[in-house]
């Protein structure tokens, strides 16, 4: 409106409308206020609007630059500037002066120990009883007739044989055996990072290879263990757990090497810190009975056959894995309990 008057007279008349210092200390304040942060400053300079202050992100600093040129009024552009008579500075009305604090180092990850109990129980059981009368005759028995001896009648008659087992034999027997086997293991590691426990023992053996020459191999038996823990939040005390154990245990030695049997358990499961939880087993039972078995390298046509046996066999077995998870402040809390238990207390 003003600007369309002047022009109304020509060279006669010269606008010298300029935005008062008063009205720019104003729109700061009206910026400063919707900014709405206490640590941001804004302040009016020959009109230009200065940011000035601390920002927490990047995100806040920008966001403050946006809502200070929405309050920022149009420019009145002088005629002799508009007649490029005088030629303006180029500066930006809104100058950004925010310093960004840098972000605060995260905190330390917590704690959880890891207690792994593996229980294992194996009883057996056998009675055997056997009677056995087999007598036989070996194969290199003979008979032999000669004559003009003195004897009357000048025949004599010769037999020869072998005759084995020949006496009975009685056979009774009862076995009976018992065994447990408990492992404790202790790991600590950081909230989501595997913690790794094994316990492995390599039993060697002979073999010989394609050509004929001999070299040791080895078979493992132990426990391995490794558990993933992650606390469900930062003022819960429920720990999910992902969880693998296997765990191989030797049976026999055969001819062609260890004989083992190996049992695993994969997991995943919530357990409360301070709180144990049976997270797998197995039970086995096997038993058999065998009547009337003839032995190994028993005659197969004896003289006489009289022979009975009764064998009876039963084995058993479980084993079961406990997780026990506990939260702890530091890696140094508890530690107290872990040298007392050891011996490693000079006090």
């Amino acid at each position: 409106r003003i600007h369309s008057v002047v022009k109304q007279y020509g060279s006669q008349a010269t606008s010298l409308v300029t935005l008062s210092p008063i009205a720019q200390n104003k729109i700061a304040q009206f910026i400063e206020k919707k900014i709405g942060n206490p640590e941001i400053r804004v302040n009016a300079v020959n009109g230009k609007f200065i940011l000035e202050g601390f920002a927490s992100s990047r995100e806040e600093k920008d966001k403050a630059e946006i809502i200070a040129k929405m309050y920022v009024p149009d420019v009145v552009v002088d005629e002799a500037v508009a007649d490029k008579k005088v030629l303006e500075r180029k500066v930006d009305v809104v100058i950004n002066l925010i310093v960004t604090r840098a972000p605060p180092e995260a905190e330390p990850s917590k704690i959880v120990q890891l207690t792994v109990n593996f229980v294992e129980l194996q009883k057996d059981y056998s009675k055997s009883f056997r009677f056995q009368w087999l007598p036989d005759i070996g194969d290199t028995s003979s008979v032999e007739f000669s004559s003009g001896g003195r004897n009357p009648g000048g025949l004599t008659t010769t037999i020869t044989g072998t005759i084995s087992n020949l006496l009975p034999k009685l056979n009774w027997a009862k076995q009976h055996g018992f065994a447990r086997v408990l492992q404790a293991s202790t790991v600590t590691v950081e909230d989501g990072k595997p913690g790794v426990i094994n316990s492995i023992t390599r039993l060697p053996y002979q073999v010989v290879n394609a050509q004929g020459q001999p070299s040791t191999n080895f078979e493992e038996t132990g426990i391995r263990t490794n558990i993933t823990p992650q606390i469900m939040g930062q003022r819960s005390d429920s720990v999910k757990l992902a969880l693998n154990f296997a765990v191989k245990s030797l049976l026999s030695y055969s001819d062609q090497g260890p004989l083992t049997a190996s049992r695993e358990i994969q997991t995943v499961l919530h357990v409360r810190s301070g709180q144990s939880a049976a997270v797998g087993g197995l039970i086995s039972n096997d038993s058999g009975t065998n009547f009337n078995k003839l032995p190994a390298g028993a005659s197969r046509n004896p003289l006489i056959s009289l022979y009975a046996s009764k064998d009876f066999r039963r084995n058993q077995s479980q084993f079961v894995v406990f997780v026990t998870p506990v939260i702890k402040s530091s890696a140094s809390a508890g530690s107290d309990k872990i040298k007392k238990k050891f011996r490693m207390d000079p006090n």
